[in-house]
């Protein structure tokens, strides 16, 4: 088996001078110089202890570029949400003017629809000769003004 570098060495300087170790091996010769075996696999751990070092780093970098990433798109996202619920504001308040125009036009269609009406009565009796209703009536309103409309809704 094999014997550690610190073990052969301690052993090899125990010995007094010009004494001979025993061999364990008789077949085998040896020199009197210790020999310093390589340790086994000593690549092999540097290069596995540089793969344990260097995957997590690049996990971490990896990580990092991908989170900077995402961030950028949640940004980007909310900066076109943002512009989207100023256009949505804007179509809402331009819905509510359009609303807002189209009661007047509304209310202004019957006040003349009625106006029509009773002026196409007026005309009628004067036409047939009939004293016509009283002009109170005939003034009175029967619903506001288009001007007192404009005036409540604005």
């Amino acid at each position: 088996m094999f014997m550690s570098v610190d073990k052969q060495w301690h052993e090899h300087c125990s010995l007094p001078r010009g004494a001979v170790r025993e061999e364990r091996n008789p077949k085998r010769r040896r020199s009197h110089a210790p020999k310093a075996t390589p340790l086994p696999m000593s690549a092999h751990h540097i290069v596995v202890a540089a793969l344990l070092l260097a995957l997590p780093l690049s996990l971490k970098y990896f990580l990092a570029l991908e989170t900077r990433t995402l961030v950028a798109r949640v940004r980007r996202g909310e900066r076109q949400l943002t512009a989207l619920h100023s256009r949505l504001e804007a179509v809402d308040r331009e819905r509510d003017v359009v609303h807002a125009a189209l009661l007047q036009v509304h209310h202004q269609q019957r006040w003349s629809k009625t106006r029509r009406q009773l002026i196409a009565e007026e005309l009628q009796r004067l036409r047939q000769g009939r004293p016509s209703r009283s002009r109170v009536a005939v003034e009175a309103d029967p619903e506001p003004a288009p001007e007192a409309t404009a005036a409540a809704a604005g």
